[in-house]
C-alpha cells in the first residue's frame, strides 16, 4: 500500500486554541524519555527562537514572533526502538502511557521542519543518530554512527520555521509560554515525574519547576489542602504570573 505522507499530515488538526500543542507535546515526549531511562537527574531546557527583536526605547525589547523552538532533554534517546516506534505512524510503543503514535504529526502542521539529534547509549557501546522530518520527504537524510569514548544522553529536537499562518494565534511573551507548558504537563508535576523543566529565549529564562511551586504555595494559602486536588487545575487556568 502507497502512502500519501502529505496528505496523512493534512487529515490532523491542530486545535487554534492550542497553537504550540506541538511544543507541549515534545516535552510529554522528553519526560516520557527522562523517565524511561531512570534519569535521577532529569533535565529539559527548550529554547525559544524569535524573528528579531524590536527595541522601541532604550533598555526595552517587545517579544517578536516565534521562528524555532530547540528541545534538548537527557532522556534514553533514539534507540532502535524509539527511532521504529517514531518512524511507524500510529505506532502502539507507548500505548501504555496513553500515547496514540500520532503526536509528532502535530509539528508538522505547525512547522515546516523538524531537525532531530540524539546520543544514546545501546548494547554496550554509545551512538549518534540525526534525521529530518518534513511533509514532503516523512523521516529522510539518516545517520546513525558509533561514537568513541565517553559520552552522555542528550536529544535535540528542532521545530523549525513556524508557519506564517500560525504566527499571529501563537503566543509570543515568554511568561504565556512557561504557564501554558506547566498546565499541559501538570500531572506529570503532582506526581512527582517532572524532571528540572526550563524556558529561555534571547532576554530571560523561567523554570517550570519554580512555577510549579509557586502555584503550590499559593493555592496552600488560599484553599484548604484537601481542596487543591479536586480545584488545582481549574485554578491553573486563571494563573497569573
Amino acid at each position: 500500500m502507497n502512502i500519501n505522507f502529505q496528505g496523512l499530515v493534512d487529515l490532523h488538526t491542530l486545535p487554534t486554541s492550542e497553537p504550540l500543542l506541538p511544543l507541549y507535546e515534545a516535552v510529554v515526549n522528553s519526560i516520557q524519555s527522562i523517565n524511561q531511562a531512570n534519569i535521577a537527574d532529569g533535565q529539559i531546557h527548550i529554547k525559544i527562537e524569535r524573528e528579531g527583536s524590536i527595541s522601541l526605547f532604550e533598555g526595552e525589547n517587545w517579544e517578536t514572533d516565534i521562528d524555532n523552538i530547540i528541545i534538548q532533554d537527557n532522556g534514553v534517546g533514539f534507540t532502535e526502538d524509539n527511532f521504529k516506534s517514531f518512524n511507524t505512524y500510529a505506532s502502539d510503543f507507548k500505548k501504555m502511557l496513553g500515547c496514540k503514535g500520532v503526536g509528532r504529526m502535530i509539528w508538522l502542521k505547525a512547522f515546516a521542519s523538524v531537525k532531530v539529534e540524539s546520543t544514546y547509549f545501546e548494547s554496550g557501546s554509545w551512538f549518534h543518530r540525526a534525521f529530518t522530518f518534513d511533509k514532503v520527504n516523512a523521516v529522510g537524510n539518516e545517520t546513525k554512527e558509533h561514537v568513541d569514548g565517553d559520552a552522555h544522553n542528550v536529544t535535540i529536537i528542532s521545530l523549525q520555521n513556524l508557519r506564517s499562518k500560525n504566527r499571529a494565534s501563537t503566543p509570543k511573551k515568554l511568561s504565556t509560554i512557561a504557564r501554558d507548558l506547566l498546565n499541559h504537563c501538570f500531572i506529570y508535576f503532582v506526581m512527582g515525574k517532572a524532571p528540572r523543566i526550563t524556558i529561555s529565549d534571547e532576554t530571560e529564562t523561567i523554570s517550570i519547576n519554580n512555577l510549579f511551586r509557586l502555584l503550590f504555595v499559593f493555592l496552600s494559602h488560599s484553599y484548604n489542602l484537601d481542596f487543591i486536588e479536586s480545584s488545582i487545575f481549574q485554578s491553573l487556568s486563571s494563573f497569573v504570573l
